[in-house]
């Protein structure tokens, strides 16, 4: 059996984007394999370790229960590079192989092995990165004592002489 998993950030982008698309693909390889698949989908960020049909199939593979694992792209399955790392040895424990579209890796290559973890370590460099530029634009209007947004929970204000 192939694990098929599938991965938005948001809700916004199940709607708009390619969770139909990373299904219809994932299913087209688990049915030219002839394999029967489990799908696993999340609606939520790559870099949240707590996903929760993300666990479930991590405990499969654990169990053994998949053959193999698919995904559209590696960073469908996590932005997290210690996760990513802990994903690969999980998969190499069970002997469950990992496809990225219709490629196999050949997880016991050291150097593919270092070459998703380098990958796994990238997103994770991404989305800190952009969450630090967002957090230093959001500190910077409102020291200008600007608004240009909605306060949202969990996020500082600061109230200047003038009101804004």
């Amino acid at each position: 059996m192939i694990a098929i998993y599938n991965r938005v950030s948001s809700p916004a982008h199940a709607e708009n984007y390619s969770i139909k698309e990373q299904k219809e693909e994932g299913v087209a390889f688990a049915v030219s394999q002839n394999e029967k698949y489990e799908l696993f989908i999340d609606i939520w960020s790559g870099k949240d370790v707590s996903r929760k049909n993300w666990r479930k199939m991590i405990l499969g593979i654990e169990k053994k229960k998949y053959s193999a694992v698919w995904c559209a792209k590696l960073d469908r399955l996590s932005r997290d590079a210690l996760e990513g790392l802990k994903f690969i040895q999980a998969l190499k424990l069970s002997s469950t192989k990992l496809f990225v579209k219709d490629h196999e890796q050949d997880l016991n290559d050291p150097a593919v092995e270092f070459m998703l973890n380098l990958k796994f370590g990238i997103s994770q460099l991404e989305v800190r990165t952009i969450n630090s530029r967002t957090k230093e634009k959001l500190d910077m209007w409102i020291d200008d004592g600007e608004k240009r947004f909605r306060c949202v929970y969990g996020y500082r204000t600061k109230y200047t002489e003038n009101g804004k």
